[in-house]
């Protein structure tokens, strides 16, 4: 599920998410460690032939399509490096391969290596090497490849640590190798590695407090860490290490304050590489990470002080060139969008652009000196949603202007190199591939295509569509038709929630992960990819700005598209459902008890603190504060109303819609409140848990199944069809008899449309 509060990183807890746009690099194992095969399975790209004949994409397809990572340019510019990773069904795992590939674009991409775990690609300064991190040998450690010779070594081993904390064990446990090197950058000269890492707890703390029992404190612990049977996470810290080359050797540098999800979010070497600036996660104060900068010669740390905001990556941070500023994105801790601010290096003065950045999955900041103006990545300025693109900001103000096309999704980019900017470029029908942007005129060229299988894969075409809701917010939506559609044929709608920006169409393989759009636009369903409309935040505990920011306004944006398709005689008004993942389970939820929207929903992990069990289960003061911020105040005394009108769980007398619930093991103990009161009430429910999976789901068998279960509810409900029956067979008998016990009761007495 989602927290209601878009400030709190995600990661710190299964139900306590900020809208989710993370995904997770894995390390392929299979049960018990092995594979289920009897050879590991490698990623290989076929070589592009003429197009073969055109046919229906399958589950398949999504759940293996090649995802493109960290394209990265060689320092002379000849060469952009890149990651490919792939899951496989057959031993449900996942394989990274590192790939070189031509700046100039000719020839076909070389693979170097490839691996279970390789992430955090970088060239050395002088172009030699190609560094990663690897779990090869056990533990995530540094590693260098040769592109020439191809051969592999380990740049230095640092100790490892791989506890049983909820860090560790609240996602893809059984993913997660040990940790040694958690990120590293690269000094200017070469001559240093900066580096974070976590080191070992402390098995004396643990064990004293499992002898003695120990006090719970709720600022610096979570209910997740019993669980998962941590009595020392109010003990955690992360460390900042120089290792110099030369000398061969590793130094600590700063250890951050011991206390629950201690954690540095980015770090950045100045040009000439005389210092480094780091960025940590603070729990004093306003909740504001802490900008600290390391000078490389004697090692001392000077604090600059809090920094207005939170960061998630190195790529969000760029130096002046002169080294006198650093500029950086940092979330605002209230709106849930970045600013872009510069901060002196001389007199720690700060200074903050007005302009709200939306930068997604991917923040990335660039210092374009020679146009005097900054780059960055975003999906739209202030209250607008656009596809994510490359933005520049001119240094004399003005707005910011688009240098990428609108109708493509440009990500995960490098640094400035000869005027070109290495990224991934997609678009809905077009499968991610490496590419290079000219930030002159914001042109982009393909280099390597990963996927040439999908050429022969029939697509139905996707149309972006901007709308108002009767509150006046916009926002926008990907719709997919289906493909023999005749027209004026009005055909069943999915509605599948929310920020959507290219890439999931075709795959299934980062976030909302269990959705088959183009299976069900294949199948003769519609489908409207939505994105919810962005809100202005606000101070304090108000309920009347926390239930339109994340229920309302959302609600109002889903029935005016539906009321809109409905009106241009696209679709049957009688068979629309919903699909919901985090935040957007809950607006499912509110739609089901007070609208008659949607004939059929889905949640996958989803929910928001709207809920009174959701007050305590967390155990965490920053969840109740979170919760008090949207809720007006806690399911107590005077603001108990705001929750009678607004839970799910406390208006389930009024669902009379089939709702299939597809949660994770961890989450699903927070589902149990949904669930428990829909069993009540008698609502034809369906829960399923995946195992050892994570709030998006990872698994490639999980993946699937959840993909197969989705198109199969919905199709159910929606077509009235039953896909190979003979051997679901106790699937559809459950199904059957949830029809018949919702039959001729999917009105009952819910209100129309009472959104407002």
């Amino acid at each position: 599920m989602v927290n209601a509060r878009p400030t709190l990183r995600a990661g710190r807890l299964p139900w306590v998410l900020g809208i989710c746009v993370l995904a997770w690099s894995l390390e392929c194992r299979c049960e018990n460690g092995k594979l289920q095969s009897n050879s590991t399975p490698s990623i290989d790209i076929p070589a592009i032939t003429a197009a073969a004949s055109r046919r229906d994409i399958a589950l398949d397809d999504m759940v293996s399509l090649r995802e493109v990572r960290e394209p990265r340019q060689s320092p002379d510019g000849r060469r952009v490096a890149f990651l490919v990773k792939q899951a496989f069904r057959r031993c449900d795992c996942y394989r990274i391969a590192l790939y070189v590939v031509l700046s100039e674009g000719h020839g076909p991409a070389r693979k170097l290596a490839e691996e279970s775990y390789i992430a955090n690609l970088q060239w050395s300064p002088d172009g030699r090497y190609l560094s990663y991190l690897s779990s090869k040998g056990g533990s995530v450690q540094l590693w260098r490849l040769d592109p020439i010779t191809h051969r592999a070594n380990r740049v230095f081993v640092h100790r490892s640590n791989n506890d049983r904390s909820s860090e560790h064990a609240a996602y893809q446990s059984r993913y997660l190798p040990a940790s040694g090197v958690l990120d590293y950058r690269w000094s200017p000269d070469g001559r240093r590695i900066a580096f974070t890492a976590e080191p070992p707890s402390d098995p004396s703390i643990a064990a004293r407090a499992a002898r003695e029992g120990f006090r719970y404190d709720d600022g610096s612990m979570s209910a997740m860490d019993l669980v998962v049977g941590d009595w020392a996470s109010a003990h955690r810290s992360k460390q900042l290490w120089l290792y110099d080359i030369l000398k061969k050797r590793e130094h600590l540098v700063w250890t951050t304050p011991t206390y629950w999800y201690s954690n540095f979010t980015a770090m950045s070497w100045s040009p000439n590489g005389g210092n480094l600036a780091f960025f940590y996660s603070n729990r004093g104060g306003d909740g504001s990470d802490s900008m600290a900068i390391v000078d490389a010669l004697t090692s001392s740390v000077s604090q600059v002080g809090s920094v207005g905001g939170t960061l998630t990556s190195s790529a969000s941070v760029a130096w002046s060139p002169d080294g006198q500023a650093i500029a950086y994105l940092a979330r605002s801790l209230d709106l849930g969008s970045y600013k872009l601010k510069t901060s002196s290096t001389v007199d720690h003065s700060r200074k903050e652009h007005g302009y709200e950045i939306n930068p997604g999955n991917s923040p990335w900041l660039a210092w374009d000196t020679d146009r005097h103006r900054m780059l960055f990545l975003s999906d739209g300025i202030g209250r607008d949603r656009r596809q994510t693109g490359i933005y520049a900001l001119s240094d004399d103000g003005g707005e910011p202007i688009r240098l990428t096309a609108a109708t493509e999704k440009t990500s995960d980019c490098d640094v400035i190199l000869n005027g070109e900017i290495a990224c991934v470029r997609q678009a809905p029908t077009v499968a991610p591939r490496a590419s290079l942007v000219t930030i002159a005129t914001g042109g982009i060229r393909d280099l390597a295509d990963v996927n040439p299988e999908m050429t022969s894969v029939e697509l139905a075409p996707v149309s972006e569509l901007h709308w108002k809701n009767t509150y006046g917010d916009e926002t926008n939506g990907f719709l997919i038709l289906p493909t023999h559609r005749a027209a004026g044929m009005r055909v069943p709608l999915v509605v599948i929630g929310y920020a959507f920006s290219g890439e999931f169409v075709t795959q299934a393989n980062t976030v909302l992960t269990s959705y088959p759009a183009q299976a069900f636009a294949r199948d003769g369903i519609a489908v409207l990819l939505f994105n919810f409309p962005r809100f202005e935040g606000w101070q304090g505990a108000n309920f009347e700005r926390g239930s339109r920011a994340f229920g309302y306004g959302p609600l109002a944006s889903i029935q005016a598209a539906i009321e809109r398709l409905d009106t241009e005689g696209v679709i049957d008004a009688r068979r629309v459902g919903m699909l919901g993942h985090s935040l957007a389970g809950f607006w499912a939820q509110l739609a089901i008890t007070r609208t008659n929207l949607f004939k059929v929903v889905e949640m996958h992990n989803g929910g928001t603190a709207s809920e009174p069990g959701m007050y305590w289960e967390a155990g965490t003061r920053q969840q109740r504060e979170s919760q008090e911020h949207v809720m007006g105040g806690p399911p107590y005394g005077e603001t108990l109303k705001n929750y009678l009108g607004y839970s799910m769980t406390l208006n389930a007398n009024r669902i009379h819609t089939p709702v299939l619930m597809e949660y994770d093991a961890l989450e699903a103990l927070a589902g149990m409140e949904y669930y428990e009161a829909m069993q009540h009430y008698g609502v034809p429910v369906e829960f399923f848990v995946y195992p050892n999976d994570g709030h998006i789901t990872e698994r490639p068998e999980h993946r699937f199944m959840s993909l197969q279960r989705n198109l199969d509810w919905f199709e159910f409900w929606l077509l009235d069809k039953e896909n190979d029956p003979e051997s679901k067979t106790d699937q559809y008998l459950r199904w059957r008899q949830l029809r018949a016990v919702s039959k001729g009761d999917m009105q009952g007495d819910v209100p129309d449309a009472q959104v407002k």
